[in-house]
C-alpha cells in the first residue's frame, strides 16, 4: 500500500476521521481475497445515493481489488467512524455502469469533468456517460 493510502487508512480508523471532512466521501473497504482468503483492507471514495441507503464505488475496469467481489459479496466498512456490514454487488455491463455514474453525477455534478462528461441544456451528456462507462465498474454498497 503507498504511504498516501497508509496516511488515509489510519486517518479513516481513527476518532480524527472527520478532520478536513475526509470520511464524507472515503471509507476502508475490507473485502476477503478470493484466491488467498486473506482480508484486504483499502481506502476508496464513495458517493451516497438515496439518503445513504445505497453506496457507490466507481472504478476502472484496469483495477483488480473489485474482482475479490465476484463470488463474496459480503464487505465490512469504516463508514465515518463506524464499522458496519454490507452487501456488495459489482456491474460491469455498461449499461449498467452508465446508469449508477447518472445517478452519482446527479449527486455530485461536479465530478462531471473528472469522468469527461459534457454538460448539455438538458443534464449530461448521455454518450459521454456511456462513454465512460465501457472503462469502468460499479461497486454498489448496501449497508
Amino acid at each position: 500500500m503507498s504511504g498516501f493510502n497508509q496516511m488515509v487508512t489510519l486517518t479513516l480508523a481513527s476518532p480524527f476521521h472527520g478532520t478536513f471532512g475526509i470520511s464524507r466521501h472515503m471509507l476502508l473497504l475490507t473485502i476477503t481475497g478470493r484466491k488467498s482468503g486473506a482480508l484486504h483492507t483499502f481506502p476508496v471514495e464513495y458517493y451516497a445515493i438515496e439518503d445513504n441507503s445505497k453506496l457507490i464505488i466507481m472504478s476502472h475496469l484496469s483495477r483488480t481489488w473489485w474482482k475479490n467481489l465476484q463470488d463474496c459479496t459480503q464487505v465490512r466498512l469504516c463508514l465515518r467512524g463506524r464499522v458496519i456490514p454490507a452487501h456488495a454487488e459489482v456491474h460491469a455491463n455498461p449499461a449498467q455502469v452508465a446508469q449508477h455514474l447518472a445517478q452519482v453525477l446527479e449527486q455530485r455534478p461536479r465530478l462531471a469533468r473528472f469522468f469527461r462528461v459534457r454538460r448539455t441544456d438538458s443534464g449530461f451528456n448521455r454518450d459521454d456517460i456511456y462513454d465512460a462507462a465501457h472503462n469502468m465498474v460499479a461497486v454498489v454498497l448496501n449497508p
